[in-house]
């Protein structure tokens, strides 16, 4: 069984930490969490870099495995 993605923005994080908080929370909600095949560009300044990939997991309280697309843009300042 497969659980589906709502397609609702999962939210903005600004900040190192919100991110890191973020993205280790993906890692307790899911096993085997991986992106297979990630794209990613560049802007031309060079301050933000794209990541498109399509997720796949297991919820870890369910067993469910799941997969969704992800888009997510990071803004870089002072390198």
């Amino acid at each position: 069984m497969w659980t589906e993605a709502t397609g609702d923005p999962q939210g903005i994080f600004s900040g190192k930490e919100k991110v890191v908080d973020f993205t280790y929370g993906l890692f307790r909600k899911f096993t085997g969490l991986r992106w297979p095949d990630p794209e990613w560009t560049e802007s031309a300044d060079g301050k933000r870099a794209f990541l498109e990939g399509r997720g796949e997991a297991t919820v870890t309280q369910s067993g469910d495995r799941y997969r969704n697309v992800y888009f997510t843009r990071f803004d870089v300042r002072d390198g």
